[in-house]
């Protein structure tokens, strides 16, 4: 499993998981990831970035996340609750919205699967596409849309768009 966090100023991290979760995912469904993890990634890495980026934790930061089940377990609620991060109420499938899914699917467009024939090749290689994707300026260009895509959403009464 691969995991990616972008920030409206910069790509924040990405880690490779697939050992410590046993399970794979690329560009597709997560086999095993329990909220334990998800939350210990988000402290090791999510968190100490945006303490970062906002200095000491602001009003105006805000962590967007979809409504898979591990992120909206009672374990990760009660630790935005208590670390003072505001989490907005997200559609749980809403690509449309989420600027994150348009990093991975321009990753998804270059991936060439006939230079992967091992675990550790697909690894390099995922790697290598979110170093010379995920830029400083396409996490601004994503992150200026995300207004325009709500209003497409709305506009649309909820249906798939463009973005």
């Amino acid at each position: 499993m691969f995991w990616g966090v972008i920030s409206r100023e910069d790509p924040v991290c990405f880690t490779n998981a697939t050992e410590e979760v046993k399970g794979l995912k690329v560009f597709g469904k997560i086999k095993t990831l329990k909220a334990q993890y998800y939350l210990e990634m988000l402290m090791h890495h999510s968190i100490p970035h945006l303490d970062r980026v906002n200095g000491e934790r602001n009003a105006d930061a805000i962590f967007q996340q979809d409504g898979a089940s591990i992120h909206t377990c009672g374990q990760l609620t009660a630790f935005f609750e208590r670390e003072g991060i505001v989490v907005p109420s997200w559609p749980s499938n809403s690509p449309d919205l989420s600027p994150i899914e348009n990093v991975w699917g321009i990753m998804k467009a270059e991936l060439s699967l006939g230079e992967i024939e091992t675990l550790e090749d697909l690894e390099d290689v995922v790697t290598r596409l979110w170093h010379e994707h995920c830029t400083p300026e396409l996490c601004e260009k994503l992150h200026a849309s995300v207004k325009a895509r709500l209003e497409k959403v709305i506009q649309d009464d909820g249906y798939r768009t463009s973005y």
